[in-house]
């Protein structure tokens, strides 16, 4: 358990970190094949504003999340927290990227 909690906080700035680099920077590099999916077409600038948000969106109840579970003593509430805020970033990426992609 210990484990996932440092997971997820380490997961949650790590979100934190690289959305604010997108949105506030934009450095769209750090998009894992931005560029060559921009130039076959597939992306646009959009996508990258989106993926941006969902990291900053995603970021901050996931680093909550590993906190709470490091600080509290409920273990299922923080199993619980943890698994809903991998499972929903996971799921708003994907539904970003099928969203974006033209084809």
């Amino acid at each position: 358990m210990l484990f996932l909690e440092i997971l997820a906080l380490f997961m949650g700035a790590m979100y934190l970190w690289m959305g604010a680099r997108i949105v506030f920077y934009g450095q769209v590099g750090l998009i894992n094949n931005y560029f060559a999916d921009q130039k076959a077409g597939n992306v646009d600038e959009a996508y990258a504003r989106r993926y941006g948000l969902i990291s900053l969106c995603c970021g901050a109840p996931c680093a909550a999340a590993g906190l709470f579970g490091l600080l509290s003593g409920d273990k299922l509430l923080s199993a619980v927290l943890l698994l809903a805020c991998i499972i929903g970033s996971l799921g708003l990426f994907k539904i970003n990227r099928l969203r974006s992609v033209r084809g």
